[in-house]
């Protein structure tokens, strides 16, 4: 967002500020929330940090509550008109950093979950490590329960840690911290359009560039997904991951081994009491996709594949399992369809639900019984899977007629 599309008054309160230290943005709206408290709340995690820091809140206009001066406090609100809606948080994301950079702020924070959950720890958590400490970017890491997120548990953290070579449990994730290096970066403009990217997959960019990462626990909720069905949140999350693969594949062609990424915080263990899913209908799609849908996934899959897909078919519902490194596999032959062009995205998506909800169910009916510890050792297991097979994807890319295992 450039500076001279503001409006006059926010235009004329940023030139007046001058040169600040760190600016928060906060995209997220919600009348409801008193921009007195979030104040409070930033205030007190400004006070925690070992020196004091000239700081500019950017936040939405639906916050724009009366506030007072905070006695004592460099800390100054400017309503901030965001010209995309909050659900377009990689465009938001852009906006802040781009009016943060006309401010020569050193460090940057993005706060885009609900304003109610943002606590003073979380925040020094999040702005600490690039203030004071050697970070580039800091990426939140949720609360989460065994049931939440589970597109990111199946694919996209597997996928972006054997790819990337980085241990970040949620690569989506929009609440983040940026070290004034790394905005320079992401600013830069594309050289077809003159303007930035949006990036849906900051910390697998910050990867590929060689910046240092971390992570911090906030002590926030995992947020819900919008979509309102499976194959659409397929499409949705998973066709621009898969652009981006496509995109960055000599940088993630590099990555031999995926490292750990430090965590500041206290991780907090979810309190849950799950009960039994009901996996039967997850089941039921996917035998029906084993009935209508192999001609589609016949020019995806190679037969080696088919044949064991067509096995789980046989499995009767309390024994129904899905091997890791098969899931693995199928998550990568997908992304290679996807680079051939073997049909629309939106279709090969589509096409892939019903052999994603057949890991869903097998994964529901394995963690069921699990402590947390242990979804998140099963967890691991997957990922391991994914790294383990990534020889595999590489000689499929490489030589997509010549190679059928």
């Amino acid at each position: 967002m450039e500076l001279e599309t503001l409006t006059v008054e926010t235009k004329e309160t940023l030139e007046r500020l001058g040169n600040v230290q760190l600016v928060i943005g906060i995209p997220s709206c919600d009348p409801a929330v008193s921009l007195r408290d979030v104040g409070d709340r930033i205030f007190s995690a400004l006070q925690a940090l070992p020196n004091p820091l000239r700081t500019v809140v950017l936040h939405s206009d639906a916050l724009a509550t009366p506030l007072s001066p905070i006695s004592g406090a460099d800390l100054h609100f400017v309503p901030f008109p965001f010209a995309t809606i909050p659900e377009s948080s990689a465009s938001a994301i852009l906006e802040i950093l781009d009016a943060g950079r006309k401010l020569s702020a050193d460090a940057f924070c993005v706060w885009s979950a609900p304003p109610q959950d943002m606590t003073a720890a979380a925040i020094v958590n999040l702005i600490h490590p690039v203030i004071d400490g050697p970070f580039d970017l800091v990426v939140a890491r949720y609360i989460h329960m065994r049931y939440d997120a589970l597109i990111n548990s199946a694919i996209v953290y597997p996928l972006t840690r054997a790819l990337y070579g980085m241990r970040v449990r949620f690569p989506m994730a929009s609440d983040l911290a940026f070290s004034a290096s790394l905005v320079q970066r992401l600013l830069q403009p594309d050289p077809k359009t003159g303007r930035p990217v949006p990036r849906r997959w900051i910390p697998a960019f910050a990867a590929g560039e060689q910046f240092r990462i971390c992570q911090a626990d906030l002590d926030v909720r995992l947020p819900a997904s919008p979509h309102a069905d499976v194959s659409t949140a397929l499409v949705n999350v998973v066709t621009p991951l898969l652009a981006d693969v496509e995109r960055d594949v000599q940088t993630w062609q590099r990555f031999r081994s995926s490292q750990a990424v430090p965590v500041f915080g206290a991780p907090k263990v979810p309190t849950e009491t799950p009960g039994p899913i009901d996996v039967r209908p997850m089941i039921e799609a996917f035998h029906s996709g084993l009935r209508n849908l192999l001609e589609v996934w016949g020019p995806v899959l190679p037969p080696a594949t088919l044949l064991q897909i067509k096995k789980l078919g046989t499995m009767p519902q309390d024994q129904f399992r899905f091997d890791d490194a098969l899931w693995a596999r199928c998550v990568y032959d997908f992304a290679l369809a996807h680079k051939l062009r073997v049909m629309s995205a939106a279709h090969l998506l589509r096409a892939m639900t019903p052999l994603y909800l057949a890991w869903v169910a097998a994964y529901a009916l394995e963690v069921q019984p699990l402590s947390p510890a242990q979804v998140e050792e099963r967890q691991e297991r997957l990922c391991l899977a994914f790294e383990e097979q990534k020889p595999y994807f590489l000689s499929r890319w490489r030589w997509p007629d010549r190679f059928n295992p």
